[in-house]
């Protein structure tokens, strides 16, 4: 796994994903997932943006030990513009989501465009990535369908599942 790690580009506007392998030489340049974060927001994210609109960049990615025994490793970064300093912004959390995300074969998630209607991107561990962009409906009938609890996708993936873990974005948070 560690000699195998990729990054998925997922475009929201065309439902389009691409994936390309991290090489050695850009970890040993960029060590952990901030340092690399920062070479591809500033790569992908063109001069003049505004930190709220379509264009900006949002990058998940798993730290370096995140999915191995060491303590307190299961960390999430999350980076893109900042509407607050109009520069880098970053964050981090914890939880279960990167483990999944790397073993599933992912380091790094660039998050760009916007969707036309509420969408969802799910990751398995077998399969890797599929079913982007998958259709919910319009926001409202999402918000109907879903009542007070999600319960499942569309697709009859159950999110009280205890083997399914999610990170969620959505238009309250990031307008993308």
């Amino acid at each position: 796994m560690a000699l195998n790690r990729k990054v998925a580009y997922i475009d929201l506007t065309s439902g389009k994903i691409e994936t390309s392998p991290i090489s050695v030489d850009m970890r040993k340049k960029y060590i952990g997932s901030r340092g690399l974060d920062a070479y591809l927001l500033y790569n992908h994210l063109k001069p003049g943006v505004d930190a709220l609109g379509p264009d900006n960049v949002a990058i998940i990615s798993a730290g370096l030990l995140v999915g191995t025994p060491a303590s307190a490793s299961c960390r999430v970064h999350v980076c893109a513009k900042s509407p607050l300093t109009n520069f880098y912004g970053s964050c981090n959390g914890g939880g279960f989501f990167t483990p999944e995300m790397r073993w599933a074969g992912f380091d790094h998630l660039v998050i760009k465009g916007k969707a036309e209607k509420p969408v969802y991107l799910w990751i398995n561990n077998d399969q890797g990535l599929y079913d982007v962009a998958q259709e919910c409906g319009s926001y409202e009938d999402f918000v109907d369908y879903i009542g007070e609890f999600m319960t499942q996708t569309p697709d009859g993936v159950k999110f009280n599942d205890p083997a399914v873990n999610a990170i969620e974005l959505n238009a309250d948070v990031f307008d993308f």
